[in-house]
């Protein structure tokens, strides 16, 4: 027996389409339902990743004050060290004593010194002439002999008796390029002042800064 169809195609075409329809909204949805689980997932992992960036961020503020302040120390360690040499150096090349006496020997009643310092001057071989075309730069703490310079600060009587000294040191074996650096008048007030030849306090004196080098002759 032969079974007849009495719905016409138009009717099956349409049945057709919309369960292709359902199956895709289906699908969409599925999708859809995916996406939103995915993204409360990384919205989740993103919050609980800048919750910890946020709990690290004053460690991470102190590592970098530690790391600044070893450097920090480092460089000093570095500058001390380099200080240490040159006083060592300095003080096996310069007879103190001897420069002393010198200074003493230079240095009359009208002056009167308010300090003095002895630095060392490192000075790179070949500096004077400056680098050559071409030639690699010079380390000028490299293979070098420092210059000692002496800085002098004091007052004077009057401009004569900062003039005698100069005079006396340029004529000493022991100083050369004696260079008068600061020389200002000032008004002895102070009952401490310096006395004139004549027993009585001056006006006025002369605050001075002398700066010279020692000569090799005042080297050990």
């Amino acid at each position: 027996m032969k079974d007849i169809d009495f719905l016409p195609e138009w009717y099956k075409e349409t049945r057709r389409c919309q369960s292709s329809v359902r199956r895709q909204y289906l699908a969409l949805g599925g999708l859809f339902l995916v996406m939103v689980v995915w993204n409360a997932l990384a919205m989740r992992s993103i919050s609980l990743a800048s919750a910890e960036l946020a709990a690290a961020e004053p460690q991470r503020t102190e590592a970098e004050r530690v790391c600044y302040e070893f450097d920090h120390l480092v460089q000093q360690l570095i500058d001390r060290r380099q200080e240490l040499a040159g006083h060592q150096d300095m003080e096996c090349r310069v007879d103190v004593a001897s420069v002393l006496a010198e200074l003493s020997a230079v240095i009359d009643d009208r002056v009167a010194l308010e300090s003095l310092s002895v630095v060392s001057e490192p000075v790179a071989a070949g500096s004077a002439s400056g680098p050559r075309s071409g030639a690699p730069a010079v380390d000028p703490l490299a293979g070098t002999r420092g210059r000692i310079q002496i800085v002098m600060k004091g007052l004077a009587q009057d401009p004569p008796a900062a003039a005698a000294l100069l005079k006396a040191m340029e004529a000493s074996a022991y100083f050369t390029h004696v260079t008068l650096v600061v020389s200002r008048d000032l008004d002895l007030t102070d009952p401490q002042a310096l006395t004139a030849a004549d027993g009585e306090t001056p006006g006025h004196g002369l605050a001075f800064e002398i700066r010279c080098l020692l000569r090799e002759g005042g080297e050990n």
